[in-house]
């Protein structure tokens, strides 16, 4: 089984104090799709952080769904997504309904560093805003890989 970690952030856009990462995981079953958001445990500092930026009265040891870094996030997503499905064996990071070429965050080695090499590939040709037949050859081959990796989709009924 396959599990999406959907990160979304406001940092970057016209909302100026934006400074956080959200993510919800997903998993990719069609007849059971289950969404969880993710949260952490505030520390001593992160509280702090919080209190300072947005008023309010956190302190440690609370959960949040806001978090400080991306690669905290993302360490967070790894553990949880091995905890709450202990049945999937892909950590994708990605929106659930995005079909081209997406990094992998855990999984098995070989699939982790082909997928990720179709990401670099596509980075390089500067994707589909660069050079859209060196895209589209990198998103068809991707297909391919994909189909052998993922799990065989339910019949539409």
């Amino acid at each position: 089984m396959i599990v999406y970690c959907e990160i979304t952030t406001y940092i970057g856009t016209a909302v100026a104090w934006a400074e956080h990462w959200y993510a919800n995981l997903v998993r990719d079953a069609r007849s059971l799709p289950k969404r969880i958001e993710l949260k952490q445990t505030l520390t001593e500092s992160g509280a702090a952080r919080m209190n300072r930026r947005e008023g309010g009265d956190w302190t440690a040891g609370e959960k949040t769904n806001r978090f400080f870094s991306e690669e905290r996030l993302k360490e967070v997503a790894i553990l949880e997504y091995k905890l709450l499905f202990p049945e999937a064996t892909i950590l994708v990071e990605a929106r659930s309904g995005v079909c081209d070429h997406q990094p992998i965050l855990d999984g098995p080695a070989e699939v982790v560093a082909t997928a990720n090499r179709f990401v670099k590939r596509a980075r390089e040709v500067g994707g589909w805003e660069g050079d859209e037949d060196a895209m589209q050859v990198i998103c068809d081959e991707w297909d391919e890989f994909w189909e052998e990796v993922k799990c065989t989709p339910l019949p539409l009924s």
